[in-house]
């Protein structure tokens, strides 16, 4: 490949390798909610359909969906994060051309932004909930108390939150 021979030329090149990254990367995105209905309702199906199976493998596909779920959930969140970053170096390219899907006069200002990544990650935790309740309420194989499933649930869902949040004990972080 030839090198760029001034600096308009050199930015353009990489404003068009930014733009194939980013269409890459929605590309992804698209694939995330199909992703998500294959395994969920594959794991649902394999541990609530099926018959003959122990008790012990429906409780593991439950959980299995709902760690799953909160997996996708930072998945999304990470490769919108990265999408956002490319579309950033795009606009900069030309500000004046650059479409932010922001109207003037916005009907819904919440949805905005983020939030068909946003929509479906809720829909995503309300899955993983359901999985986790599926779980602990119908296919519990363990002799002690569900409380204590509840509280394994509790310490996995906090430790996502922190991940997701980037929750710190008040250290500041660059």
């Amino acid at each position: 490949m030839d090198e760029p021979t001034n600096d308009f030329e050199r930015e353009k090149l990489c404003y068009e390798q930014n733009f194939l990254q980013a269409r890459s990367l929605n590309s992804q995105m698209v694939q995330i909610p199909i992703v998500s209905i294959t395994l969920t309702g594959g794991l649902w199906y394999g541990g609530v359909a099926v018959k003959g199976i122990p008790e012990l493998a429906s409780f593991g596909l439950l959980f299995l969906a709902f760690l799953t779920n909160l997996s996708l959930i930072l998945s999304t969140f990470r490769v919108r994060q990265v999408f956002k970053c490319y579309l950033d170096k795009i606009e900069e390219f030309c500000p004046t051309s650059f479409v932010n899907g922001k109207p003037n006069a916005a009907r819904r200002p919440l949805l905005q932004n983020n939030s068909m990544a946003s929509l479906l990650c809720f829909q995503l935790f309300l899955a993983a909930l359901f999985s986790s309740f599926a779980a602990m309420n119908y296919y519990w194989p363990f002799g002690s108390s569900q409380f204590v499933g509840y509280l394994i649930i509790a310490g996995i869902v906090i430790a996502f939150l922190v991940l997701l949040f980037g929750w710190t004990s008040g250290a500041e972080t660059k």
